[in-house]
């Protein structure tokens, strides 16, 4: 009686079509392959041994080829034949384990962890983090490659994660840097100093962030631009105007035509129009914002560290919007039809006599 009233329970809620909670979220497969084709054809060889690891079908052997190809030191074997003396070991030998995912480190379990299969353990390699979720490349024994989604708080959610050679770690150099992947046609990017990529659109945004960069442009590998995160719908900015689904990250600007203004973003997380002598004409501040974007639809919109929105101009349905720093000390927001939908409005006389009274002027946020 009591297993007829849970199935009609559950009947209950798939009938009524009430959601799970997300913690309840299965893994997805998202590709199978007997022939390691789901890691974009890297060239794994399956008779090779990396780190000295039994070759074939096997999650170490995998783990170890994906870490040397990152950068990984390719000498750190022999240790071990299961995988579940991982964390161990490399905790012995001052590697950092913790509950933190990068994109580039160990996903780790011990036998039968949070619904892990084997009694031995299990590696894999994290391909891509996202707020919620991770997705690992794996080998298994006598078995298949698979790229796999995992939910946080899911099942096979990893027990901890092993920093041999994360992302984060191997391109923290290259953070405020404008790279280009090696080749004929290589794209150019902007790593921001959280370790994202935008895509750079023009040549002239290229030079223009190489020069306010403290950095030189670098040239990678396409694979390790590729293990970067890819910011989705955003384009780095540069120059005197943001354009649709173009962002200022922290520490980044635009300056007016004449050079005399710039709006710029620091690192507290303000944002602040000032001229370049020192004299500041407009702010937000208090709003700790992480990036400012300008939507497709003409939004120019603040958000948090946690993607929320804090501030906006709220110029929705203004398609071909265009955001500039003017020579005469504005920030101006025009529409397609070169309309102005908004602006700082700020009294620049005012602003000067303003430091002249008071050295140190604290202007109030504007909204």
């Amino acid at each position: 009686m009591r297993r007829l009233l849970i199935g009609l329970i559950v009947a209950s809620f798939a009938v009524l079509g009430i959601a799970q909670p997300a913690s309840a979220r299965e893994p997805e497969t998202l590709c199978e392959s007997y022939r390691w084709n789901c890691d974009g054809n890297l060239g794994y060889n399956p008779r090779n041994m990396y780190w000295k690891q039994l070759p074939g079908h096997n999650c170490t052997n995998y783990v170890a080829f994906r870490l040397i190809k990152n950068g990984a030191p390719a000498d750190l074997g022999p240790f071990g034949g299961n995988a579940g003396v991982w964390d161990d070991h490399f905790r012995k030998t001052k590697y950092k384990v913790n509950q933190v995912p990068m994109v580039g480190a160990v996903a780790h379990w011990n036998g039968y962890e949070n619904g892990m299969r084997s009694s031995r353990g299990h590696v894999a390699y994290v391909d891509e983090v996202g707020p919620d979720y991770i997705i690992i490349d794996e080998d298994n024994w006598g078995g298949k490659h698979i790229r796999k989604k995992i939910y946080k708080n899911g099942r096979l959610w990893p027990g901890r994660f092993i920093h041999i050679h994360s992302v984060d770690e191997a391109m923290e150099k290259h953070a405020s840097r404008v790279v280009t992947a090696k080749g004929k046609d290589g794209n150019s990017w902007f790593i921001t100093e959280d370790l994202k990529r935008l895509p750079v659109q023009t040549k002239t945004a290229k030079r223009c962030l190489a020069k306010v960069s403290d950095k030189k442009p670098a040239v990678l590998a396409p694979f390790r631009v590729q293990l970067i995160p890819k910011q989705k719908k955003k384009f780095a900015a540069c120059g005197n105007a943001l354009k649709k689904r173009q962002t200022l990250m922290q520490g980044m600007h635009l300056n007016s035509a004449d050079g005399s203004f710039e709006l710029r973003l620091l690192d507290s997380g303000d944002l602040v129009l000032g001229s370049t002598t020192g004299v500041e004409l407009w702010a937000l501040r208090g709003y700790k914002i992480d990036h400012v974007y300008l939507k497709k639809n003409g939004n120019f919109v603040a958000f948090s560290k946690k993607n929320k929105v804090v501030w906006s101009t709220k110029t929705r349905n203004s398609k071909g919007a265009i955001l500039k720093v003017t020579s005469s000390g504005q920030v101006v927001l025009k529409d397609g039809k070169n309309r102005v939908i908004w602006s700082t409005d700020v009294d620049i006389n005012a602003a000067i006599d303003a430091l002249d009274d008071n050295p140190t002027p604290t202007p109030q946020p504007t909204a």
